[in-house]
Parts: structure tokens; sequence; C-alpha cells
């Protein structure tokens, strides 16, 4: 009786069983491309229009953060101008002789 030949299983290096021998690569038909290429137009589509909108909106950002920075330099400015104005205001009262006070003539 002759031994019937049946592929063992080898054990790869990754610790795998496989029968030795290479595998088939599977064909894609070309309809399945297609639909791949077009889900790939699709994608790149709505990739370039998130990346619009989010330069759009970062620009967008941008100038009210640039309008809120002059508005509160103007604000600064009064600001400054209203403290420098009650020093001035203080000093002159400082220097304002007191009726009744020590050196107050009679």
């Amino acid at each position: 009786a002759a031994a019937a030949a049946v592929a063992e299983p080898v054990v790869d290096d990754d610790g795998k069983k496989s029968t030795g021998k290479p595998k088939e690569k599977t064909k894609r038909k070309k309809g399945a491309e297609d639909q791949g290429d077009e889900r790939r137009i699709k994608f790149l589509e709505r990739n370039r229009a998130a990346a619009s909108r989010c330069r759009e909106k970062k620009k967008m950002h941008l100038q009210e953060l640039q309008q809120r920075a002059a508005a509160l330099q103007a604000a600064n400015l009064a600001l400054q101008s209203e403290a420098s104005a009650l020093v001035q205001e203080i000093q002159q009262l400082k220097d304002m002789p007191v009726a009744g006070g020590p050196h107050a003539t009679s």
C-alpha cells in the first residue's frame, strides 16, 4: 500500500502554521478597483472641503483676536490716561494749603 502524500503543516518563524506553499495573492476585479478609486476621490474631496472650512474658521478666529487686541489696547490707553490725570489731581490736592491747619494764620 502506498502512503498518500499529505502536506504536513510547518510552523513559521512567526509561530503560524502553513503548508509551506506560497500563498496566492487575491486579484481584485476591475469593478472593485474602480469603486476603490471612487471612494478615494470622494474622500479627497471631503478632506479638501474640510481643510478649506478649517482654514476659513482659523482666519475668522485670527480676525476676532486682532479686533479684541485693538479694543484692549484702546481701553488700556484710556485707563493709563485716566490714571495719569488722577495722579496729577492728587498732587494738586496735596499742594493746596489746608484751612485751619498748623500753618494757618488768623
